[in-house]
């Protein structure tokens, strides 16, 4: 006579509980595999879209790009040249500092 368990008012063998959580781990790995796929899919995609993307910036490289990078270039020299001479800011694209004459 196998051993009966009692859930809830049910009575259960202890074979149809084993039947019963190996349908359960069976249906839990299945979602688990699910989830997986559905994020290595949905890395996979946008990784791709990323690589469409920089390739298309190397492809075509947006208008005016240099200028921004003078812009940054040019507030890096200005930010530093302060006590620096104007031989010094004329060779790095700045603009001289006019000292005022008082008469």
């Amino acid at each position: 006579m196998d051993n009966i368990i009692e859930i809830n008012g049910k009575e259960y063998t202890e074979d149809e509980l084993r039947e019963e959580v190996e349908h359960f781990v069976v249906v839990v790995k299945k979602a688990w595999d699910t989830i997986v796929t559905f994020f290595e899919n949905a890395i996979e995609t946008i990784w791709e879209m990323a690589m469409e993307y920089v390739e298309y910036l190397v492809n075509h490289t947006p208008v005016g790009y240099k200028r921004y990078f003078k812009m940054d270039k040019l507030k890096y020299y200005e930010s530093i040249s302060i006590g620096k001479s104007n031989n010094w800011r004329k060779a790095h694209g700045l603009s001289l500092k006019r000292k005022l004459i008082d008469n």
